[in-house]
């Protein structure tokens, strides 16, 4: 019964706090710029009207600018991650947000890779 209790409550703790995976990040990375258009829109009202003009004026979903944007931060994103697994390890940002080290200190882990990473993309002119 007690081998239940502790299987139960992990359960219940999987349900709140999900193991963020690099696939969803790459999603959310995209899905987030859209934030920001929303934003210059003036609401989520605005931006969809907006977004359904420019879908007729540029023939489809993937040709809009707002995509394309959207699209490159994901891209950003999947060079960064890149960029970590091959200089920490497989996984290292599931790792790290998994783990049970404070919001600052992942905050302050990321903070320094993304600096190294930029150097070297700047570094590329990439």
């Amino acid at each position: 019964m007690k081998g239940m209790n502790n299987i139960s409550s992990i359960n219940q703790k999987w349900v709140r706090e999900p193991t963020p995976d690099p696939l969803w990040l790459k999603m959310v990375s995209h899905e987030a710029t859209h934030i920001n258009h929303f934003k210059q829109a003036g609401g989520k009202h605005s931006y969809l009207v907006h977004f359904l003009k420019q879908y007729i004026m540029y023939g489809g979903h993937d040709n809009v600018p707002e995509e394309k944007e959207a699209d490159r931060n994901r891209n950003k994103f999947q060079r960064f991650n890149n960029f970590v697994e091959k200089n920490y390890g497989k996984n290292c940002l599931k790792s790290l947000l998994s783990s049970d080290v404070s919001d600052g200190q992942k905050i302050r882990q990321i903070d320094v890779m993304f600096k190294e990473w930029k150097a070297i993309e700047k570094e590329n002119n990439i």
